[in-house]
């Protein structure tokens, strides 16, 4: 096994869940992938093939400032 994906949904079992994981990747040497999915829910933009940005403003592209803070809040999350 040489990767592991970890769904996280940022409630309170988001921490042991991340730590569990953490020491089965040390455990198997493997990469942890953390993944937050978000339902959309707002109506395709008119004229659009898909939903866009409807709603949420965060799949824009991100300055390296906001990449930055995003992870040193997962960093946070994750106890280092």
């Amino acid at each position: 096994m040489k990767r592991i994906l970890v769904a996280i949904d940022f409630s309170e079992v988001t921490p042991p869940v991340i730590h569990v994981a953490r020491q089965l990747a040390k455990a198997l040497a493997a990469e942890i992938h953390l993944v937050h999915v978000r339902e959309i829910t707002a109506a395709p933009m008119p004229g659009s093939l898909g939903y866009g940005l409807a709603g949420m403003p965060e799949l824009a592209p991100m300055t390296s400032g906001a990449r930055s803070r995003i992870r040193a809040d997962a960093r946070s999350h994750c106890g280092k």
